[in-house]
């Protein structure tokens, strides 16, 4: 039996958070394809080996900084809303090609790519935030310093770009015939309107969670027992049956979850899903963390950075990723989630 060979791929990715921002967004997939010169479509689930962050000094050691990275839920909610969205995506695009007969237009790196949260959405925003920025890979080197770390003497090289724009759909006739908008989709938290003419956002799970009718709860059967009949007492020898009963029908007979708000909209468990955290307390020098592995839907990761003084080094993550069969990387697509 043949085996399978694993491609190349580079495993070991390096950002670089100024300490000006308070909260960066990493695209696993765009990193890799700018890297590899391929094309990694984003739905994809990656899996994580290990994120090393490199910390600054902190101000003092009672308050310290801290460092909290965060990716989609891996809920039954955030597979449906993605599995659903890319089918109605896909299906809006195919029925105007096929209707204009623009099959051979069609652009040759179509794809579905959305957003992690409104913040991943605003840092994408042509005009920019200060404080919310989507990172690129940097190619460190050459050392300059001695020591373990890296320090602000790294010259570094940003990762050349190519072009990775993020899916929108399109809402026909909104308030007249012939007058459409443009949203980009985002899967955690509420809708978003647009900022100047920078399109609004759509929340996936939200959209999801509008799309579908609501279980019946609680259990219908209930109403139609009868405590009073001949099978209980057939048994009734002083014991009262009424607070059994009660126990068995009428306890737990309701939905363990609120059925109407699903986890990662807009109300119920809006934010995405830590996966790691780490508190520095070090007032000298650069400390190093290793985080572990995680997995990352969408290959979407969102650092938040709390009381890092403006002016210090930079904070170096270092993303490792593990080898697999998806040309060359451990990743199941997100309609198998």
């Amino acid at each position: 039996m043949a085996k399978t060979k694993i491609q190349p791929m580079p495993l070991k990715i390096n950002f670089l958070m100024t300490p000006d921002t308070q909260t960066a967004y990493i695209d696993i997939f765009r990193e890799v394809s700018r890297l590899s010169r391929k094309f990694i479509r984003q739905g994809h689930i990656a899996a994580i080996g290990n994120i090393r962050v490199t910390m600054p000094p902190a101000t003092t050691p009672s308050v310290g900084s801290a460092l909290y990275i965060s990716a989609m839920q891996n809920t039954w909610s955030v597979s449906n809303a993605w599995e659903k969205s890319f089918a109605m995506w896909n299906r809006q695009q195919k029925e105007a090609i096929d209707e204009s007969g623009a099959e051979s237009a069609v652009a040759r790196f179509r794809d579905f790519k959305v957003f992690l949260d409104a913040g991943h959405w605003q840092a994408n925003n042509p005009a920019g935030t200060a404080t919310q920025k989507q990172l690129s890979a940097v190619n460190l080197g050459p050392f300059e310093t001695i020591g373990p770390f890296p320090s602000s003497a790294i010259a570094t090289a940003a990762v050349a770009a190519g072009e990775w724009e993020y899916s929108q759909i399109v809402i026909p006739n909104v308030g007249g015939t012939g007058v459409s908008e443009e949203y980009f989709l985002t899967m955690h938290g509420n809708h978003e309107a647009a900022l100047g003419t920078y399109p609004g956002a759509k929340a996936m799970v939200k959209g999801y969670q509008n799309s579908r009718a609501t279980p019946q709860s609680p259990d219908p059967v209930t109403p139609g027992l009868v405590k009073a009949n001949w099978m209980a007492e057939m048994f009734d020898v002083g014991e009262t049956f009424d607070d059994v009963l009660d126990n068995a029908t009428v306890r737990n007979n309701d939905l363990p979850y609120d059925q109407d708000e699903y986890p990662g909209g807009s109300v119920n468990y809006i934010n995405p899903e830590n996966k790691a955290w780490l508190l520095n307390r070090s007032t000298t020098g650069l400390t190093q963390f290793n985080l572990g592995g995680m997995v990352a839907p969408c290959g979407l990761l969102r650092i938040d950075c709390i009381n890092v003084v403006d002016g210090s080094d930079p904070i170096l993550i270092e993303v490792e990723l593990l080898p697999g069969p998806a040309r060359g990387l451990l990743a199941a697509k997100m309609g198998d989630m």
